[in-house]
């Protein structure tokens, strides 16, 4: 049976304060937190690179069915319907084989419960105008929270360690695990608040071609993400400790992945309204 990664709960707020980083530096004998589906803040970065790509069209219809929240305030959705909907958590990763260099479905996803089968679903249901608005606002939940999750590497690779959970490392002298260092530490460690930090990534995304960035499919993507597992994230030093050369070497590829899941995220969005008229049936 293949090994799941494990999805919890984070254990400490989104923006570390001077008190939590002191505790967390002097609490050497305590376990590491579990890790989350990239972090809180991860996601809610995500969806503000993508409303700032979305087409008019789908602003407009968007806020006809979403009671008037908006795409950053249900990124994490999906994260707290886990608790009462423990059969959705394989839907936020693949287990692609480390050394595999395509998705097969049938030996990645066997029963449809894997993240890529989930975008699949759920684009079609947000994009289907006969479905039901609640339906359909809980397709576009999912894909808000599930499309930033195909681009976090360890999310698409199965590496015997549960996406990185049982390989224990030192970041910066403190003890934790490869994914939560690629959840939330790399991106923790700049300090950067969530407005700065989107603001950092438009401008990296107005550097690129747009249209390159959006093109693909979730395959793509996630294939994409899979590489990137391979050749960085796995990249640790024997005695496991990172410091600044792995810092310096990962968070360019953290930055782009999450600039990539705002824009990709945007497309999937935007092609789902411009395939549908928003006839949604009635809550």
């Amino acid at each position: 049976m293949k090994k799941t990664h494990l999805l919890h709960k984070q254990r400490l707020p989104v923006r570390w304060d001077i008190c939590a980083i002191l505790i967390v530096s002097f609490s050497f004998s305590l376990p590491p937190p579990l890790a989350q589906a990239w972090g809180t803040q991860a996601h809610r970065i995500v969806a503000h690179i993508a409303i700032a790509h979305l087409s008019q069209d789908a602003r407009q219809q968007l806020a006809r069915f979403t009671d008037s929240r908006s795409l950053v305030e249900i990124a994490n959705d999906a994260d707290l319907w886990r608790e009462t909907r423990p059969e959705t958590s394989p839907w936020h990763y693949v287990n692609i084989p480390f050394d595999a260099s395509d998705y097969d479905a049938r030996r990645d996803c066997p029963t449809d419960d894997c993240v890529i089968a989930a975008v699949i679903k759920y684009q079609r249901i947000l994009a289907d105008g006969s479905q039901r608005m609640e339906a359909r606002y809980e397709a576009l939940a999912f894909l808000v929270h599930l499309v930033a999750d195909a681009h976090q590497p360890l999310h698409c690779i199965d590496n015997n360690d549960r996406g990185g959970n049982d390989t224990m490392v030192s970041f910066f002298g403190a003890p934790t695990n490869l994914h939560a260092v690629w959840d939330n530490e790399l991106l923790f460690r700049t300090r950067w608040g969530e407005r700065a930090y989107v603001r950092r990534l438009m401008t990296w995304v107005a550097s690129h071609n747009l249209e390159a960035l959006q093109r693909g499919t979730i395959v793509d993507w996630v294939l994409e993400a899979h590489q990137l597992a391979r050749t960085y994230a796995y990249n640790v030093p024997a005695n496991h400790i990172l410091r600044s050369d792995y810092y310096r070497a990962n968070l360019p590829i953290v930055d782009s992945q999450l600039a990539k899941a705002g824009v990709r995220l945007a497309r999937v969005v935007n092609d789902a309204f411009q395939d549908s008229q928003c006839e949604g049936k009635e809550r």
